[in-house]
């Protein structure tokens, strides 16, 4: 679980792998708290296990650290993006997507 207040992450944990993650962000150069890209799936056609993930309804994508690529202006020496399934998401204590369910039309 990843949690962020005013675009920042503050903490996360996780499974058996997280600590790698901890490790590669701990050591990491530039703005790695920083949210890089935030997608969420609008598509009820596309299906899971292919190259786009983030457009499948329902699904949540995060990306922390660098965004150039995208266009942004986060530059850090950390880049990671991960499409969570069967998320549930709140934007100012409000909900949005619950359990993969989007909640807003």
């Amino acid at each position: 679980m990843w949690e962020f207040k005013d675009g920042k992450l503050t903490s996360f944990e996780g499974g058996e792998n997280v600590e790698r993650l901890k490790a590669l962000w701990e050591n990491a150069k530039g703005d790695k708290d920083e949210v890089g890209s935030l997608t969420i799936g609008l598509n009820p056609k596309a299906k899971l296990g292919f190259l786009y993930n983030s457009i499948v309804l329902g699904t949540v994508s995060v990306s922390l650290g660098d965004n150039r690529e995208l266009g942004g202006r986060v530059e850090s020496s950390f880049g990671f993006q991960c499409t969570v399934t069967e998320p549930s998401l709140e934007l100012d204590q409000k909900p949005i997507v619950k359990r993969g369910r989007l909640l807003v039309s």
